[in-house]
């Protein structure tokens, strides 16, 4: 009730003063606004917590050593403590909160934080995307912090892209459909040089010293796959409707195993034709004769 009596009295204000715009009323009810939303998320989220059994998330046997420990997660809305029983699995021999598991936790993140810090330190340097994620969100992150959530999302993702190929390969995946037996797949296959945070950044004069280049650029391997036919003409050009992508900093034998299982998915062995466009790497050619 306080809250918002505080929020409805910041109207009045807003309209008579000559200083304040738009922006400075986002600003003033943004607080009480977030103290609201984070109280609702904290009950419902301990519920859930409460309500999860206590099992291990990998084999499914019952935990044991139980006790309750609290943890302090970050949300969009601010810090939350919760309550949670932590275990041991005598089979996996590890420790588990499987509440964390079922409500998307990670490194004390909630899944909005995770996806904030992963995709703001996928387009800038972390020091940056720590000053916008603090200005966007009002969620302080040490940029050190932020690296270490967004390494381990793309971990995630690494894993998740392995599991998705396997059933492609298996045919369990998504597959193309409609008859590909006249059509044509494309697939065209490159290579660019990236300057990337390593594991070796801010130690080159350490590394130097011992007689070690840091490597601060890395290779990204990048194919598209699509089905030539399967396009339209807008304003006199052709545009193909969809189509697929791999890129990886694996490695080459990465950006093969995922580029077979994505043009599997697409119509590999019931297409026709397939065309690979590509330069003169061999590399790229010795791809093609082994998988395409």
């Amino acid at each position: 009730g306080s809250r918002r009596s505080r929020s409805a009295a910041i109207s009045p204000e807003f309209a008579s003063s000559e200083k304040e715009n738009l922006g400075h009323l986002d600003e003033a009810l943004l607080k009480p606004a977030h103290a609201v939303l984070a109280a609702a998320l904290h009950q419902a989220a301990q519920a859930k917590a409460d309500g999860t059994p206590p099992q291990c998330p990998k084999c499914g046997r019952k935990l044991t050593r139980r006790q309750k420990v609290e943890r302090t997660v970050q949300t969009r809305f601010g810090p939350i403590t919760l309550r949670r029983v932590q275990g041991f699995c005598p089979k996996c021999k590890e420790w588990f909160c499987p509440a964390d598991v079922a409500l998307g936790l990670a490194g004390g993140r909630s899944p909005f934080v995770q996806e904030a810090h992963a995709l703001t330190a996928a387009q800038m340097p972390v020091q940056q995307a720590a000053r916008v994620v603090a200005r966007l969100t009002g969620l302080p992150t040490a940029p050190a912090t932020l690296d270490r959530g967004a390494k381990e999302t793309g971990r995630k993702a690494q894993s998740l892209r392995r599991a998705l190929d396997e059933q492609t390969r298996a045919g369990q995946g998504p597959h193309a459909a409609g008859d590909l037996e006249n059509q044509t797949l494309v697939i065209q296959i490159d290579a660019f040089n990236l300057r990337e945070r390593g594991e070796d950044w801010g130690r080159a004069g350490e590394l130097r010293a011992r007689g070690q280049e840091p490597a601060h650029w890395h290779w990204v391997y990048v194919a598209t796959v699509f089905v030539l036919e399967d396009r339209l003409d807008k304003n006199g050009r052709a545009r193909i409707v969809q189509r697929g992508f791999v890129v990886t900093r694996q490695g080459i034998d990465e950006l093969r195993e995922q580029l077979h299982a994505e043009a599997v998915g697409r119509g590999l062995g019931r297409a026709q034709r397939v065309l690979v466009i590509a330069d003169g790497a061999l590399w790229i050619w010795n791809i093609v004769e082994h998988r395409f």
